[in-house]
């Protein structure tokens, strides 16, 4: 792994550099700002960054603040090291957009260890670029929907309408939209809270405030709404051990403000983006047959007895019959059981994920439904609008049948389990994950 270290005191320096080559990183040295501003903007650049705070010309929170402002065709993991105000400028240096910081002095061992996570992070990030852009390509080319991006507590949605980015959300922002459009704009707290307060009392527009009140323009307004975008996008994309699905979502009406995709993507993810533009994705690759005799299927989700598997034939049957169908299966989700499959189906690795997802979402009394869309073909779950651990699970290849009516057919088939006689008393209740 490179490492950038940038310090000017040269003891120090030579120190850093030593003690990271005895343990196997690459390092290059730079005594300013500038200097390390320079190296990082060069290819094959240093992936993590040592970064003191007291550096002359461009010191290391302006360095942090030009990093995530000028270097967006590779992710840099910036580690800032202060002698001073260790609390205040940690928050400063985490709003920078550093991604760790460490106060002086500090051992040795403290160093390493919080290099040896930049490096499993950075590592992390390089593999699940893929998986965002996949889903990313997979929104473009649809007519709506939401890339839902989660890492431990962290949730982020990417809106797409039309083929278009028109939101973005990451539920770690302490600060709102308002305010951080307002930073956009060079505006201040307060000038962001009279806007809000002039909406709320004549009921006009936000946006429509801001250009009346003379605080934009109608182009410096589509501008800064890119901007913050686009730093959304940098923010989710910094989640490196994310799971990622493209939730399709019928969405009609265009808002005021939407951007192409190329126009809002972090520049890290643009260059992967013209490489490989979005085609066509075989089935092969993303299913599997689920009815062959020794498939991972049936190892995860152990059959139910023959009484149960009939029990609900019918309804396995007509998910068969939908126009379109590759696959089809009922599955319990509390216990990993299977009440009848057919045909292909999401590799386990995947379907597992959007169980879990469906799962935590899932309230009895309300029906839910999760859809996935992969290259064309859309994994469907429903889960009942009652008590239940049963959900349906459908492969549609989406050249051969229509989403919206398979949506709503599965829908009614999910509804109709309860008219199967006890299936309110005999199906296993959901568990709290």
């Amino acid at each position: 792994m490179r490492v950038l270290v940038a310090d000017d005191d040269t003891l120090n320096r030579e120190f850093l550099k030593q003690l990271l080559v005895s343990h196997g990183y690459d390092v290059l040295v730079a005594e300013d700002g500038a200097s390390a501003l320079n190296i990082l903007k060069k290819p094959s650049a240093p992936q993590i960054a040592l970064l003191d705070w007291e550096m002359p010309g461009l010191n290391g929170i302006e360095l942090c603040r030009a990093i995530r402002r000028d270097l967006l065709d590779h992710y840099v993991h910036v580690l800032l090291i202060s002698g001073v105000h260790p609390d205040e400028h940690r928050i400063a240096a985490l709003e920078a957009g550093a991604d760790d910081f460490l106060p002086k002095p500090y051992h040795p061992d403290v160093l390493l260890a919080r290099l040896r996570v930049a490096s499993r992070l950075v590592d992390g990030q390089l593999s699940s670029s893929g998986r965002l852009l996949a889903a990313l390509k997979e929104a473009e080319a649809s007519g709506g929907g939401d890339v839902a991006v989660r890492e431990g507590d962290t949730v982020g949605y990417i809106t797409f309408c039309q083929g278009k980015v028109s939101w973005a959300y990451v539920s770690q922002d302490t600060a709102s939209f308002f305010e951080q459009l307002g930073e956009e704009l060079n505006m201040n707290k307060g000038s962001v809270d009279t806007v809000l307060q002039s909406c709320r009392d004549t009921g006009t527009d936000f946006y429509h405030e801001l250009i009346e009140r003379g605080h934009t323009s109608e182009s410096e307004l589509r501008g800064a709404i890119e901007s913050w975008l686009r730093r959304k996008l940098e923010q989710i994309c910094r989640l490196s051990k994310a799971d990622v699905l493209f939730l399709p979502a019928d969405r009609n009406e265009e808002p005021v403000y939407t951007y192409s995709l190329a126009s809002v993507l972090p520049r890290q993810l643009l260059a992967d983006l013209k490489q490989h533009p979005t085609g066509s994705t075989g089935i092969r690759p993303d299913l599997q047959r689920a009815d062959s005799p020794a498939t991972e299927w049936e190892r995860v989700f152990v059959p139910a007895t023959e009484t149960e598997q009939q029990r609900f034939a019918k309804i396995l049957i007509a998910m068969q019959q939908i126009p379109g169908c590759l696959g089809a299966a009922l599955l319990d989700m509390s216990q990993n059981r299977s009440f009848g499959i057919y045909g292909l189906l999401p590799q386990v690795s995947v379907l597992l994920k959007e169980l879990w997802l469906l799962r935590s979402l899932h309230r009895p009394g309300l029906p839910l439904d999760l859809s996935v869309n992969q290259g064309g073909l859309y994994h469907l779950l429903v889960a009942p609008p009652f008590e239940t651990s049963v959900v349906l699970v459908l492969v549609l290849d989406g050249s051969k049948g229509l989403f919206g009516p398979t949506r709503l057919r599965l829908t009614q088939l999910a509804g109709d389990l309860q008219l199967l006689g006890d299936s309110y008393d005999s199906l296993k209740p959901i568990r709290s994950l």
